[in-house]
């Protein structure tokens, strides 16, 4: 008869700034995960000022390890997450999301699926049903079907990656995602490809389910635009590229098209190309001034 193998246990990051109730409804959900406690953790990230949160986390939730940031953004707040955590699963969830009782469990399981995986992602679902164009894409929803399947990247809301792996890529990187003021994004899509890059594999699981809050002011053509805009940009640094006749013409063609048919896709076409352009002008001008310099 075979022993069985321990299974590792997993750290659950989140990364919160100013909501100190959705936060809660979050923590909650992480307690009443269905794994023994001793099984797991949950870390709460949240910066030095923000009292009203750390306070309500040392109150209601003393089971929860603290770590407190400056104000630099969402990506450097999961690296501080990892550098803290003691499993060898990092998993990820946002402040304003909960998690089905049986979330880590699935997760952890679909571990086993693969000898040469390095992250696992689920499914992120509405909390409420709203009627809105914007809800999929303005509410950063994922889901990729009923059947367990390889993917390039995993939603940050719903995401996890050997601890290990996160480290040996050189975690997040701090010039993407959210940070104050800016809608910069693209940081788990970075992360994932370089994971890939280094011969691992990530795996979507259905069973994993997490539900994320629907803000009825990100359901607006305006916070469409800057959303596409700040992807622009965020494309711009992952993958920097020159300015050439053949994107102005892009540009100039996106403008022409918004007197056709399919207006709001040229918005945020035209939006995205924007951002990219900015990014990589402010560049071009950075390398010229250090080449004047020198």
């Amino acid at each position: 008869m075979g022993v069985s193998l321990p299974q590792p246990g997993l750290s659950v990051v989140v990364c919160t700034f100013q909501r100190p109730q959705d936060l809660a409804k979050c923590l909650v959900s992480l307690v009443r995960q269905a794994l023994p406690k001793d099984e797991y953790e949950v870390i709460v990230v949240a910066e030095t000022n923000d009292l009203a949160t750390l306070e309500m986390v040392r109150r209601e939730f003393p089971e929860a390890l603290i770590v407190t940031t400056v104000r630099k953004g969402l990506s450097a707040a999961r690296n501080c997450g990892v550098s803290t955590s003691h499993f060898p699963i990092v998993a990820f969830i946002d402040d304003d999301a909960t998690a089905e009782e049986h979330w880590l469990e699935n997760i952890r399981s679909a571990y086993s699926w693969k000898a040469k995986l390095g992250g696992v992602g689920g499914r992120v679902l509405p909390m409420e049903n709203l009627h809105s164009p914007y809800v999929g894409f303005s509410s950063s929803l994922f889901d990729k079907g009923a059947k367990e399947r390889l993917v390039d990247w995993i939603m940050g809301c719903n995401m996890s990656f050997r601890r290990d792996i996160i480290l040996e890529a050189g975690g997040f990187r701090e010039a993407l995602g959210r940070a104050h003021g800016k809608l910069m994004s693209l940081e788990d899509i970075d992360l994932a490809g370089r994971v890939r890059s280094m011969g691992y594999s990530l795996l979507y699981t259905p069973k994993a389910v997490v539900y994320h809050k629907v803000w009825m002011e990100r359901l607006t053509l305006l916070y469409q635009l800057r959303r596409s805009y700040w992807n622009g940009v965020s494309t711009e640094l992952m993958s920097p590229t020159r300015i050439t006749a053949r994107r102005i013409a892009k540009l100039f063609h996106l403008s022409i098209m918004l007197f056709s048919g399919k207006r709001l896709d040229r918005l945020e076409g035209l939006a995205y190309e924007l951002g990219r352009m900015g990014e990589s002008l402010s560049f071009s001008l950075q390398f010229t001034r250090c080449r004047t310099r020198n």
